[in-house]
């Protein structure tokens, strides 16, 4: 008995072929939730603080 023979091989392809799948989605997932997260630390202040007077004052406190 080989510990590689063609059952083993089909069901590891089978395998594979399944998860192929689950990657390409997983990386996708990721990639979409990186953007989210640039994006919203981007506009999130501008939007937070939209109306207010520390828009006005990017520079920060004066020393």
């Amino acid at each position: 008995m080989m510990i590689l023979d063609r059952e083993f091989v089909e069901a590891f392809k089978t395998e594979a072929r399944r998860q192929e799948v689950f990657t390409n989605s997983f990386w996708r997932q990721l990639a979409v939730i990186l953007v989210a997260i640039a994006i919203i630390n981007w506009v999130g202040p501008k939007i937070i603080l939209y109306g207010t007077n520390i828009t006005a004052n990017w520079g920060g406190m004066p020393f």
